[in-house]
């Protein structure tokens, strides 16, 4: 069994039986204008989903562990998700650009947030207020994480349900921006064994 750090669940990304608790996002990521693809989550209490193609992850905060699903080649590989060290190490800072704008059907309010262990990554983020039962539900889930604490405290002064997310990468070979955008965002049920490993796949 593998280890990795419990925040990359976060990124990757990264829930409760009840039905009224499942938060489901769709977003489009698109790393050059002609290249897009779709992303679907579902976040809760303890259980997230995030779905990319072919590739599926599983991540059970209350067991500790992210399972990889590659639907391709019918395995599972799991990961066991550990405290990062140290968590001073999420400095993360976030400060208004004074944009504001609509981004779907959201009225939104940019921030700038960059992390001191990531010089050359720069993250813009547009944020709505107007959502705050999905903000409730996203952040709840991402105070769970190990770490999860560190984050929110790092970011407190951006406020409300993030909808899109640039992320600007300065490398030596150049400049590489990647959008993603919320497409649609709501509370429903979701599809019965969504949170468990398909029959006939196996352990990697």
């Amino acid at each position: 069994m593998s280890r990795v750090p419990a925040a990359l669940a976060v990124l990757m990304l990264t829930i409760s039986p009840a039905a009224w608790s499942d938060l489901h996002i769709v977003s489009e990521v698109s790393t050059s204008p002609t290249e897009k693809i779709i992303v679907e989550q579902w976040l809760g209490d303890t259980l997230g989903y995030r779905r990319q193609g072919d590739i599926a992850y599983l991540t059970d905060l209350k067991d500790r562990q992210l399972l990889l699903i590659d639907h391709d080649q019918r395995t599972v590989t799991r990961y066991v998700l550990v405290d990062p060290e140290p968590l001073g190490a999420f400095q993360f800072e976030a400060e208004q650009t004074g944009r504001s704008d609509k981004v779907g059907k959201w009225q939104a309010t940019e921030y700038r947030v960059t992390d001191s262990r990531q010089p050359g990554v720069t993250y813009l983020i547009w944020s709505t207020a107007d959502a705050p039962h999905l903000n409730d539900l996203y952040r709840k889930f991402v105070r769970q994480v190990p770490g999860g604490d560190a984050i929110t405290m790092s970011l407190g002064s951006m406020e409300g349900f993030p909808v899109k997310i640039e992320t600007v990468i300065e490398a030596p070979e150049g400049m590489q921006n990647i959008i993603t955008q919320v497409v649609t965002a709501e509370i429903k049920e979701p599809p019965r064994g969504i949170y468990e490993i398909p029959k006939g796949y196996y352990l990697d």
